[in-house]
């Protein structure tokens, strides 16, 4: 029994939120500033636009806010994905460029990168290179006893 599984490359590189708008948030109360320092005394800026810009901020701060959660809470299903995976065996590119095939012995998170890779048979796949999980049935502990008895016992008949 084959399963694919793919990972979007987007989930593992992606930047927090708030490192993608931190910029527009700084340029946008820069701006906001500057306008308030800039105004003309006798036509001050009129209260229903400057409560227009403040509510701006706020949907930007809780939009960034938002996406951070799902960013974390993509990052947490992707790890619990790849923690299904340990014991199984895959089929996947490894960081070297190599075709790997083994059994996953860990699954590896990487804060810097936001990369979650799976150790295979010592060497290191990325989950989205993952391109194939395989159902390798083990044999139960019993049974290996079992054919181990047997075989003592023909040997000793």
């Amino acid at each position: 029994m084959q399963i694919q599984f793919d990972v979007p490359k987007t989930i593992e590189n992606s930047k927090t939120a708030s490192e993608r708008s931190e910029f527009s948030r700084e340029d946008f109360l820069k701006l906001l500033t500057a306008e308030l320092t800039h105004q003309d005394p006798l036509n001050p800026l009129d209260q229903v636009e400057f409560l227009n810009q403040l509510t701006s901020l706020q949907t930007l701060e809780a939009t960034s806010a938002l996406t951070d959660g799902i960013g974390a809470l993509q990052r947490f299903q992707g790890f619990s994905a790849a923690s299904n995976l340990i014991g199984r065996t895959v089929v996947g590119v490894s960081d070297s460029g190599e075709v790997v095939r083994g059994r996953v012995d860990k699954v590896l998170y990487d804060p810097d990168t936001k990369e979650i890779k799976l150790e295979v048979t010592g060497r290191k796949v990325s989950l989205g290179n993952v391109r194939e999980v395989l159902y390798e049935p083990v044999a139960e502990p019993d049974a290996v006893d079992e054919a181990i008895s047997e075989a003592d016992a023909e040997e000793g008949a």
